[in-house]
């Protein structure tokens, strides 16, 4: 008897990659992520990174795209914005925070390369529903958490 099966993966989660409206390059050439606990309002860190431009192409990618700056993470899985924690945004220069919390995705199987979507999230009060942006540029391409000035 002859069996054929399909090979299912688990999709990778997606995250959310940083895009600031409105600023100036030097309001956000170093900006404070703070990774928490979830559902700990805010109170119990994990981790924190700093975003800096002057990282290269080790760190972090600044690309701007009209009056926005999109922030690429390019340090790895740790310092992702994605589900699992709640996460805080300082803005130094501007002594400011923006709060980033539950991050929702439909997890599931499928091809070989396949993502998670992020179907939802909460950006201070405000419940977000991202939409994924494709571009020629895999450091633009995503969903997007935007920040405005």
């Amino acid at each position: 008897m002859l069996s054929f099966f399909s090979c299912d993966y688990f999709c990778s989660n997606t995250y959310l990659n940083l895009a600031f409206v409105g600023f100036d390059s030097t309001d956000i050439y170093k900006i404070v992520l703070r990774k928490y606990k979830i559902n700990t309002a805010f109170q119990s860190p994990i981790d924190t990174f700093l975003i800096t431009k002057d990282t290269g192409n080790f760190g972090y990618i600044y690309t701007i795209i009209n009056d926005t700056t999109v922030i690429y993470n390019n340090m790895g899985d740790s310092a992702q914005i994605t589900n699992g924690y709640d996460w805080a945004v300082y803005i130094p220069s501007k002594n400011k925070t923006k709060y980033i919390s539950n991050i929702e995705r439909m997890p599931g199987n499928g091809k070989h390369g396949c993502l998670n979507p992020i179907i939802s999230f909460k950006q201070d009060s405000s419940i977000i529903t991202p939409r994924w942006i494709s571009t020629d540029q895999f450091w633009t391409t995503g969903y997007r958490a935007y920040i405005y000035k």
